[in-house]
Parts: structure tokens; sequence; C-alpha cells
């Protein structure tokens, strides 16, 4: 499967140029660098605060080609709102923001969930859900595991089976 636009630097640095230009004009984003990446097939993206890079990831974006200008926003949310890799009160007024600007914008880019902002979409079929008792974080599967929480290392329980 063939990308639908150049999945290389200069064009994703062109379209997030263009893109804080519409959605986020008060944000310069001249100091950010963004590579592509290598594997990650289920990531779509990550923000480096600490160097100001973005690592875009063509394996995810071979999957779902439209979703790279909501990765390319969501992305500059981690360095113009909020500094932080999570995405806390802060990230959720920069969505609203962003909603808000997008009723003015011919070009529909933000999702109109939240949730849809806030994660890539699964790249594969999970049909396990699993959650850890301690911590209520939650992990999903495509087999049928023992598994122990990523976050507290408890023991993680089949919750659902998801179809």
């Amino acid at each position: 499967m063939r990308l639908v636009f150049p999945f290389d630097e200069k064009y994703l640095t062109d379209e997030l140029y263009r893109l804080c230009d519409l959605f986020v004009p008060e944000y310069d984003p001249s100091e950010l660098k963004i590579h592509v990446g290598k594997g990650k097939y289920s990531y779509a993206a990550r923000a480096l605060l600490n160097t100001n890079e973005i690592i875009m990831y063509p394996a995810y974006h071979y999957r779902y080609p439209d979703d790279y200008k909501i990765t390319l926003l969501h992305e500059v949310g981690h360095f113009a709102y909020c500094s932080d890799p999570n995405h806390g009160p802060e990230f959720k007024k920069y969505y609203d923001t962003l909603v808000s600007r997008q009723d003015s914008i011919d070009e529909l880019v933000i999702p109109e969930k939240y949730n849809e902002f806030l994660y890539a979409r699964s790249v594969r079929k999970n049909r396990y859900e699993y959650v850890c008792s301690f911590c209520d974080n939650i992990l999903f599967r495509k087999k049928r595991v023992n598994i122990k929480c990523n976050k507290c290392r408890s023991e993680m329980f089949e919750r659902t089976i998801i179809s």
C-alpha cells in the first residue's frame, strides 16, 4: 500500500507550518524538527519535548493516510499548550480551541470526539481486554495471554472479549 502524499520530512514540515497557520497562528513551529521514524505501526507519532522533535511513523499512516494532519496538530499541542507528554486539562483546552477554530476553516481536520484526537486508531484487531486489579490500567491484546501491568507490575485480568 502506498501513501497518497510524500511521507518525507520536507512535506510534513510544510504541512505543519500550514496547519499551524490555520489552527494555531499564535504558535511558531519554526523550532520543531520533524523526522520520519521506523516501525511503530501502532503509533502515529511521538513528541520529544526535550529536543523539540516530532517523530512521525509511516507504518501507521500507510493504514490511515488521512490522519497525518490530526497527528501533526496533536503533537503540536504538546509543545504549544501543555509541555507535557500526558494529556491533561491543558491538552483538552487545546482540543477545544481547535474545535472552535474548525468552524471557520473549510478544510475539515479536527475530529468531533476528543478521544479520536487523543489516540491513534487501532491498526490490528484486538479481541481481549485486560484490566489491572490495582491501578485500573487497561491493555488490549489479539490473543489470550497472562500479562502484568506495564505501570505497576500487578497481575492483569481478562475483562471482556471485544468483537
